[in-house]
C-alpha cells in the first residue's frame, strides 16, 4: 500500500527531525523513490508529502523497479535547510518544460520538469533560458542528476553530453512518467558568495573509469562510474580507490562527505551486493554519511553495474 508506506516514512522524516532539533518547516526538499504503481496512487502519494510539509517543499518524485527488500515501495531522501525561502516555479510557454526551486542561505535545489503532453520543443536552449530567469549559472553547479524517459529520449539525453548542464552522463538511468509530467533533471547549485572553484574530470581508458566533481566554496561533489560490463565488485573497488584519490587531491577525506547516493543495475547476486557494500562502507567511520542505495535496470550512456556519487560540505 503505496500510500500508507508514504503515511508511515513521514512519520519517521517527523521522529528524526525531531531527534535533530529541526522544525518540520526547515523541510526544503524530499526526493520520493517509489516502485511504478497505479497514477492515481502516485499521484495521492506524492499529495501526502506535500500536505504532511504545509506545500513549502520540493517534492521530487522518481519512478525505479522494484525494490531489494520485498514489499518496500518507497525510499525518501530528506534536504533540511533553515530559513529557506518558498517554492518558486517558472515555466518554459514554448516547450512546457518547469524549473522548480528552492533556495536556502547557500544552496538552491532545482528539479526540471516536462509536461509529457508538450515535449516537442524541449531542448538545452529552453533549459538555460529557465536557469537565466531563476539567476542561475553553471558556474554555480555543485552537481546534477538526469533521467531518461519516454519523453526524455535518449537522443535528447545524448544532447547533455557536450554540455555545461551534465557533469557525469554516465550517470543517467530510466524513470518514469506521474500523471503527465516526469523529472527530467535535480540540480544543485552553490550561491553563496564562495572565494574559490575547482573541478575535476578524470578519465581512465584502461578501465573505463569517469570521475567528474567540483568544489565550489565549502561544498564539493564526485560522481564516479565505470563505462563496461565488468562484475559489480570489481567496479566499485576502481570507483573508491578513484574517488580517494580525487579528495586527497583537495586536501579530503571520506569523513568530509556527508552524502553518498549509489546507484546500481539490478541483476547482481546477493553476494555481489554485499561485497559491494562492504568495499564502500571500508572507507568511512561509524556512523558514516546519510546514504542511499538504489536499484535502476540500467544506465542510458553505459554499460557499468554502478555509480557512486557524493556530497560533501567542509
Amino acid at each position: 500500500d503505496l500510500i500508507a508506506q508514504a503515511k508511515l516514512v513521514v512519520k519517521y522524516i517527523h521522529v528524526s527531525l525531531e531527534d535533530a532539533s529541526f522544525n518540520p518547516s526547515s523541510v526544503a526538499k524530499l526526493v520520493v523513490y517509489y516502485t511504478q504503481t497505479d497514477t492515481d496512487q502516485v499521484l495521492a502519494m506524492l499529495q501526502v508529502f506535500e500536505q504532511s510539509f504545509a506545500d513549502n517543499v520540493l517534492v521530487v518524485p522518481i519512478a525505479v523497479p522494484p525494490f531489494y527488500y520485498e514489499g518496500m515501495m518507497i525510499e525518501v531522501d530528506v534536504y533540511v535547510a533553515k530559513n529557506h525561502q518558498p517554492v518558486t516555479t517558472l515555466t518554459d510557454p514554448v516547450s512546457g518544460l518547469s524549473l522548480q526551486l528552492i533556495n536556502s542561505i547557500d544552496l538552491t535545489w532545482a528539479t526540471l520538469i516536462i509536461d509529457i503532453q508538450n515535449t516537442q520543443d524541449l531542448s538545452l536552449e529552453s533549459i538555460e533560458e529557465l536557469l537565466v530567469r531563476a539567476n542561475l549559472s553553471t558556474e554555480h553547479l555543485l552537481c546534477d542528476q538526469w533521467y531518461e524517459s519516454e519523453e526524455a529520449s535518449r537522443a535528447f539525453i545524448e544532447t547533455l553530453t557536450d554540455s555545461d548542464f551534465c557533469q557525469n552522463p554516465n550517470s543517467v538511468f530510466n524513470t518514469k512518467a506521474y500523471g503527465h509530467q516526469t523529472t527530467l533533471a535535480e540540480l544543485t547549485f552553490v550561491t553563496s558568495a564562495n572565494d574559490h572553484s575547482r573541478t575535476i574530470s578524470l578519465t581512465n581508458n584502461p578501465t573505463n573509469l569517469s570521475l567528474t566533481g567540483r568544489y565550489i566554496g565549502n561544498y564539493f561533489s564526485i560522481t564516479a562510474n565505470i563505462n563496461d560490463d565488468t562484475g559489480l565488485v570489481d567496479q566499485t573497488r576502481t570507483i573508491m580507490t578513484n574517488i580517494a584519490s580525487a579528495l586527497d587531491d583537495w586536501g579530503l577525506t571520506f569523513k568530509d562527505v556527508c552524502k553518498a547516493t549509489t546507484t546500481y543495475v539490478g541483476d547482481s547476486s546477493a553476494e555481489a551486493l554485499h561485497d559491494n557494500m562492504v568495499i564502500r562502507n571500508s572507507y568511512y567511520s561509524k556512523p558514516g554519511p546519510a546514504s542511499t542505495g538504489l536499484r535502476v535496470n540500467h544506465f542510458s550512456n553505459s554499460q557499468g553495474k554502478i555509480s557512486v556519487s557524493l556530497f560533501g560540505l567542509v
